[in-house]
This record gives structure tokens, C-alpha cells and sequence, in this order.
């Protein structure tokens, strides 16, 4: 693609490598094999945190590489730098559970002192695991400095006697086989099975259901957080991600022109929709906070089907059927509606505030939301929404939101 040019003389990164001045400071970014023009450039951090952890964690540096190679191709010089996780999964259970909430703020802390520390002037920032994911994007609305945040994907179900599992069906293991429903033999078979592959855990727990919030409030590309860990199709997103922080940097669109009131409400009904961890939420108060907020009570009442035809406990499953977007259709029972008394007009505010979503939060695509009318009807098709109510379906016209109503 075409680079962009810009002028240093505005961006942070001056400080750091505009001016004769700063000649000892360029003398360090030749000693790492960068050459005048990657100098000149604007300088892009790219924040991961990558480690060996846990599964969640381990495919982030090769996610960081294709965000890289995005943000060469558009005019930047991509900075790579690591920070922290620590992953519930295996700190959960013990003494360790106790630096599960801290790693939050640390991540956030430790994102924003590089970034200010180095000059850099904008962020794509990679995370995969439940502190992580709100960590990163609390420290990009508290730099409010151009941001994209992206998600490492949930891990792939395993299969064990031809049954799909989950750790969650590890954790339910665990209980059968204390009180002898399950053999130590086949708890062994299981644990070497159920998690095959990197990415989160495979349910809608803390991270799938961030991953869920990180595009609802905008600052995730649209689609980006429903793609598996190991698809090639994520390598894509980042690059797409690279390539569109440098549009952001040069429309100087910044996250708290993003994330607003609206994107965070966007937040809540899309957590609901999606069937999301009850944390949710509360992962999501921080960055009320971080945004300067006095009111951080973003609730509301949401009468919500169950997404017909896909597993709960499986997010490849939900991402099958049109993940995190497919949840931003939904997913109202008009018959509940009409029973709390909410009026026609009402629906599209109760099922994801669709007037404000992307195009009035300012999404990062800069797109009109899309609807994934083929998957949802792909499954009605196939007689799998729940026969108690319907889905409410919007789409767009310019300002206008029309209504129509599938029945169950």
C-alpha cells in the first residue's frame, strides 16, 4: 500500500529523534539496524503480552510480527515490547490467585511508561487473557494516544471419545473424579486433550467476553476478536490492524473520541447478548474510570434470547455463526419486550445500541456496521433459534434503523 508522509514536528516522537539535539538519541536507534527514513518516521508501539505462561499468551508474538509488517507497509516504524500476564487459569487455586487483580494495573502502568517513556506516538496493543485484556486497553485510554487494541483468540475445543472439551470440562473432571464417577485413567487421557491448541480459555469467560467489549466499545477492528487463536486468519486482522493505527495517527482519531458513554453501553448490552462472564462489567469500570468519568453506572434492563445454535461453553462455536458482530444484531425477545413495556422504537437501544454503534462511536474501521443476515438466516434455516420469542434484526439507511422481526 502507499506509505503516508507526515510531519514529526507534532508527534511525541520528536523528542526522541527530530533535531541535532537529538543526534545521541538516534545514535541508539542505528545501533538496532534502523536506518534514516525508519527514523523519520512515526514511531508505533506495538505492545504484547506475550509469554509461556499459558496458552493464551503464546501466540501473541507472531500476532505482533504481522501487526508490524501492517505498520511498515503504511509509513511507520513499528516498537515491539513485551509486558506481563498472569493467567487465572493456572494462578487460580492457590496463593497465586492473589497477583491475578494487581497484573492488571501493573500491565497497564508498565504499557503506559514505555510508551511515554520512548516517545512513541501510537499503540497497537496485543493481549489474550483476563487481566490483560482490560490492562492494555485501560492504559490506551488513559494515554489517549491512537490505539488499536487486538485479542489473541480462544484456544480450539479438544476432543475426547468423540465428545468436544473444554478446560471447563476439565474443571467438572475434577469433581467426578473425587468422588469416583470418573477414573484417574481417563482424567489423564483428558487433561492431554482438552486444550489443544494456543488462545484463551475456549468459553465465554473473562477474556472472550473483554475480547467481546474490545470491539463494542471501538477499539478492536470489527470481526477482529472472533477468530481462534491459531487461524491464519487472525496474522491478517493484525496486519489490517498496522496498517489502519497509521489512518488513526493521521486523522489524529484518538480513544477517548472512541470510547464514549454510548461505546460503553454498546459494552453492556453486548456482554449480555453474548451470554458473557458476569465480570465483564466490572473488567469494564476501569476504563470508565481511566476515561474521567464521574458516573460509572452503565446498566440497564436487556431481554435477551439465547443465541440459537451455538454452545455457551464454546467460542468457536460463536464464532461460526458470525462471533462478537453476529452478537451486536441481537438478540431481543419482542414478546418479553412488549412485557416490560418497551415500545417498538425502544429495541434497537435494548439489543446493542445500534444508533451509536461504530457509526456514532466512531469505530476504528471508520465502516457502517455490517449485518451477518447469511449466518443468522443459515440457522434459522436449520430450525435452531429458540422457539419462545424471535431475534430483531437491524440494519441501516443513512440515519435511519429498520426493524424486522424473524420468528423463532
Amino acid at each position: 500500500m502507499e506509505a503516508r508522509v507526515f510531519d514529526k514536528s507534532r508527534l511525541p516522537s520528536r523528542h526522541v529523534s527530530v533535531g541535532p539535539a537529538k543526534a545521541p538519541h538516534r545514535s541508539y536507534y542505528y545501533a538496532m539496524g534502523m536506518t534514516a527514513k525508519q527514523i523519520a518516521q512515526p514511531f508505533v508501539g506495538v505492545a504484547s503480552c506475550w509469554n509461556e505462561a499459558a496458552p493464551c499468551n503464546i501466540s501473541l508474538m507472531r500476532q505482533a510480527q504481522a501487526a508490524k509488517k501492517g505498520v511498515a507497509s503504511a509509513g511507520g516504524t513499528p516498537r515491539e515490547f513485551c509486558t506481563i500476564t498472569v493467567t487465572d487459569g493456572i494462578a487460580m487455586g492457590h496463593a497465586g490467585m492473589y497477583a491475578s487483580l494487581p497484573s492488571r494495573d501493573l500491565i497497564a502502568d508498565s504499557v503506559e511508561l514505555t510508551m511515554r517513556g520512548h516517545g512513541y506516538d501510537a499503540l497497537i496493543g496485543l493481549a489474550g487473557c483476563d487481566k490483560s485484556l482490560p490492562g492494555m486497553m485501560m492504559a490506551m485510554v488513559r494515554m489517549n494516544v491512537p490505539s488499536i487494541f487486538i485479542y489473541g483468540g480462544s484456544i480450539l475445543p479438544g476432543s475426547w471419545k468423540g465428545q468436544p472439551i473444554t478446560v471447563q470440562d476439565m474443571f467438572e473432571a475434577v469433581g467426578k473424579n473425587s468422588v469416583g464417577s470418573l477414573s484417574d485413567e481417563d482424567l489423564d487421557a483428558m487433561e492431554q486433550v482438552a486444550c489443544p491448541s494456543a488462545g484463551a480459555c475456549g468459553a465465554q469467560f473473562t477474556a472472550n467476553t473483554m475480547a467481546t467489549v474490545s470491539e463494542a466499545i471501538g477499539l478492536a477492528l470489527p470481526y477482529s476478536a472472533g477468530a481462534p487463536a491459531p487461524y491464519e486468519i487472525r496474522d491478517q486482522f493484525c496486519t489490517l490492524a498496522g496498517e489502519k493505527i497509521m489512518e488513526l495517527l493521521q486523522l489524529n482519531l484518538r480513544p477517548r473520541d472512541i470510547v464514549t458513554r454510548k461505546a460503553l453501553e454498546n459494552a453492556a448490552a453486548v456482554v449480555a447478548a453474548a451470554l458473557g462472564d458476569t465480570s465483564g462489567l466490572a473488567r469494564a469500570a476501569p476504563q470508565v474510570v481511566e476515561l474521567g468519568a464521574a458516573d460509572t453506572a452503565i446498566a440497564g434492563d436487556f431481554d435477551l434470547v439465547d443465541p440459537g445454535g451455538v454452545d455457551e461453553e464454546r467460542s468457536l462455536d460463536a464464532d461460526a455463526v458470525g462471533g462478537d458482530a453476529a452478537d451486536r444484531e441481537v438478540l431481543v425477545d419482542p414478546t418479553a419486550a412488549a412485557a416490560d413495556h418497551h415500545a417498538l422504537e425502544d429495541l434497537n437501544t435494548l439489543a446493542v445500541a445500534l444508533d451509536h454503534l461504530r457509526m456514532h462511536a466512531n469505530g476504528v474501521s471508520g465502516a457502517e456496521l455490517r449485518h451477518i443476515f447469511l449466518e443468522l438466516l443459515r440457522f434459522d434455516g436449520a430450525n435452531q433459534l429458540r422457539n419462545h420469542g424471535g431475534l430483531i434484526l437491524c440494519s441501516h439507511s443513512g440515519r435511519h434503523i429498520r426493524l424486522s422481526h424473524l420468528a423463532g
